[in-house]
């Protein structure tokens, strides 16, 4: 009995903290992310230049303000449901994105789709 209340105790803490990975930052290529099955890039009504990289499940990605803001770590629980991290939730709908933080007002981006324009993101 003590062995069970234990697991679902250790169950209970997995999902409590996001994983880190300091091997990502906003100065190293973002093609070399461990993991990554997908990369988006997205530009806000604000005109703010985002980079979503989706990471081996599909239900973790990291988030990056372009052109060299802190890279974050999002997890959702299951598909369909928003991404949540230390002080920032993204949720994917229609294809667009919404970032929400509670210190800024939302900001909705639309995804940037060819290969000229994502050029323009990533100035040299």
């Amino acid at each position: 009995m003590a062995l069970l209340g234990m697991g679902a105790l250790l169950l209970g803490n997995a999902g409590c903290s996001s994983p880190t990975d300091d091997s990502t930052d906003g100065n190293q290529a973002r093609t070399s992310v461990a993991g990554m099955i997908g990369q988006h890039l997205y530009i806000c009504e604000d005109g703010t230049k985002v980079d979503v990289d989706f990471l081996g499940d599909g239900l973790t990605l990291d988030l990056t303000i372009l052109p060299d803001g802190e890279t974050r770590r999002l997890i959702s629980p299951g598909t369909g449901v928003p991404f949540f991290g230390d002080g920032i939730n993204l949720q994917i709908v229609s294809g667009k994105i919404l970032i929400l933080r509670p210190d800024i007002p939302a900001k909705a981006c639309r995804r940037v789709k060819t290969d000229a324009s994502q050029d323009k993101l990533h100035p040299n």
